[in-house]
């Protein structure tokens, strides 16, 4: 593997400035944006909470959700306590934190060899594309999970570089951090350790007994490790009903279609380059091992996701390595390129950076009017001070809105009763997707005053208000509503609009309900 000497910090921080620079120009609004439901909720939980919070019981509710990262609830608790429950130091944190991972990958690619041009539009990609919500959302435990991969890619380059055990180690100990913050970066590990055996074994001329203890002690350390993490997820993700208890919506070969191409979409204007590549025959040990690495990257990610939809924050982990093949790609073609191959790949990077960033800008600003329409209507709420409260939703999938609603309001010093008012949904199909469904409503039940809609519901039960973040279930109410309207930056609209079907980022989502009195 060829790597360099490469020593320019001035370069890195221009390079930084412009990731920040082009970022805050496509996300401005999101930026400013108030704490809304999904995952927001919480930073305030852990606020309120004050040192009362235990790791622990942080632990437990996080096992309970069918996840395990200790590392990354231990950083967040750590922000909570550093930040406190202020909305734009938080957004500013996940903008930092994912600018210095980007260029992390950038100073990797530059000590690989990739010249300045091909690193910077492979970091560009990496920035402009779905997976541009790491920016603004703030419970996405990619972000930090990213910046450990980041420094394990410039740690892994460095040890081969210089022969250097103590960084391998470094490297292997950020990836164990990054596979304790997300479940997506576990199979980084192996991959990891196998390219440093790899390495070393060509270093001593093909012979394994050069080994040193150094790595024998990397390996067993990163193989109890990678048990341990990979026990604790699976076990977790099993008490939750698992990923197979997700209905698909189509059959598994072609979500696994799908998800391929959204996973090899970001890294589109790298694949003439790539293609080029192959056809020349040009493969020296570093593309060779990029772009195994990359296909055995998606297909763990294809595993893992295999029954779930691969989109926004789930997107970075799988198309980072993409990204890094095509960069080595880009860079062959610049150092002897076939001119036409070179301005149609540079061409087709400009052309999908403006392309994309339309979209971005757009969810940005999507994202932020939900976030305000959010903070308005639990404001309004609070207000008022009704005697009980009605979140309206399905029972598969409107738990997580209904307890954020609960700790915005205790955050706000409502602390009233709340009315869970299921309406009626399609009953799943599978086994496993029963057991999910059935344990959510069980939750629901002991966390609130659960009531099944029908038809025949009596409207005096009603609550005085209800909140909903799925406007078509309004007509699962067993009476017409008095009052019905979308919560926005000009406040309430005394209407009722029809069904919106599917609710999808760039729309403001959350109507106030009040009933026949």
């Amino acid at each position: 593997m060829i790597l360099r000497q490469y020593r320019r910090p001035c370069e890195l921080v221009a390079v930084f400035g412009l990731v920040l620079a082009l970022v805050s120009l496509l996300a401005q609004d999101a930026l400013r944006s108030p704490f809304t439901w999904v995952d927001d909720h919480e930073i305030l939980s852990l606020h309120d909470a004050g040192p009362n919070v235990s790791m622990a019981d942080i632990a437990r509710q996080d096992f309970a959700a069918g996840r395990f990262r200790p590392v990354y609830y231990a950083i967040r608790i750590a922000e909570v306590k550093a930040l406190g429950a202020n909305p734009r130091a938080f957004h500013l944190l996940m903008l930092m934190r994912w600018a210095a991972a980007g260029v992390l990958t950038y100073a990797f690619l530059r000590l690989a060899g990739v010249r300045f041009a091909a690193a910077l539009i492979a970091l560009l990609l990496m920035a402009v594309n779905e997976a541009a919500a790491l920016f603004w959302k703030l419970g996405p435990s990619e972000n930090v999970a990213g910046f450990f991969f980041a420094g394990a890619l410039v740690l892994g380059a460095l040890a081969l570089r210089d022969h250097h055990v103590g960084a391998e180690f470094a490297a292997v100990v950020l990836l164990i951090l990054a596979a304790l913050c997300k479940e997506s970066f576990i199979p980084a590990l192996p991959l990891a350790v196998a390219a440093f055996l790899w390495a070393t074994h060509r270093q001593s001329g093909g012979d394994w007994r050069s080994t040193t203890r150094a790595h024998a002690a990397i390996v067993g350390i990163s193989g109890a490790a990678l048990l341990f993490i990979a026990a604790g997820a699976f076990h977790a993700i099993r008490s939750h009903g698992g990923l197979v208890a997700y209905e698909a919506s189509d059959s598994v070969v072609r979500q696994a279609g799908a998800n391929l191409w959204a996973l090899l979409w970001p890294s589109l204007p790298l694949w003439p380059a790539i293609v080029v590549m192959a056809v020349r025959g040009r493969w020296d040990p570093r593309i060779r091992w990029a772009f195994v690495l990359a296909a055995v990257w998606l297909g763990a990610q294809l595993l893992v996701h295999l029954r779930l939809a691969i989109a926004e924050r789930y997107l970075f982990p799988g198309t980072l390595l993409p990204i890094v093949l095509g960069a080595f790609a880009l860079e062959r073609l610049l150092r002897d390129p076939p001119r036409r191959f070179l301005r149609a790949t540079v061409g087709l990077a400009i052309v999908f950076l403006v392309w994309n960033s339309g979209p971005i800008y757009t969810n940005a600003n999507g994202y932020a009017a939900e976030a305000m329409a959010y903070s308005q209507a639990v404001d309004y709420i609070a207000a008022q001070k009704p005697s009980s409260v009605g979140i309206l939703g399905a029972v598969s999938d409107g738990a997580e809105f209904a307890y954020a609603t609960r700790i915005h309001l205790r955050h706000r010093g409502w602390s009233g009763p709340i009315v869970y008012l299921a309406a009626p949904e399609r009953s799943p199909r599978s086994a496993p997707a029963r057991v999910r469904v059935q344990g959510i409503e069980a939750k629901l039940r002991s966390a609130f005053a659960f009531r099944p809609l029908s038809r025949a519901s009596a409207p005096a039960a009603l609550p005085p208000l209800m909140l909903t973040s799925r406007p078509e279930l309004v007509s699962a109410l067993p009476v017409a509503p008095e009052r019905s309207g979308i919560m926005d930056s000009t406040g309430l609209f005394p209407v009722v609009l029809p069904g919106q079907g599917p609710i999808r980022e760039g729309r403001v989502t959350f109507r106030l309900i009040a009933p026949l009195r």
